[in-house]
């Protein structure tokens, strides 16, 4: 099975953290077939997760060359992305 990594959305992550159910010190590796924004082809993605706490992974995909600290959801979506996505709660603009 090879997961689809959207290249402009962390919500991506979610398959993969979910799939491999990793315990705390726990590392995977494994490829994605990587949607690059703007692009209208697929690549192959390297990507590695190392569970360094019960919300905090390790991410990486070296060949893009990217490294960070996402910090995870118990249902396991990524709250921050560093360098490019932070969820917010509430609506402080009111109503939609």
């Amino acid at each position: 099975m090879v997961d689809l990594d959207y290249g402009f959305t962390p919500a991506t992550n979610l398959q993969q953290i979910r799939r491999m159910n990793l315990k705390v010190g726990d590392k995977a590796d494994f490829p994605v077939a990587w949607l690059v924004a703007g692009a209208s082809s697929l690549v192959v993605l390297q990507q590695s997760y190392h569970r360094v706490s019960e919300t905090e992974y390790t991410y990486e995909a070296p060949t893009v060359p990217y490294r960070a600290t996402l910090l995870i959801s118990e249902a396991g979506f990524a709250q921050d992305y560093p360098d490019g996505w932070v969820f917010e709660t509430g609506n402080a603009g009111g109503a939609l």
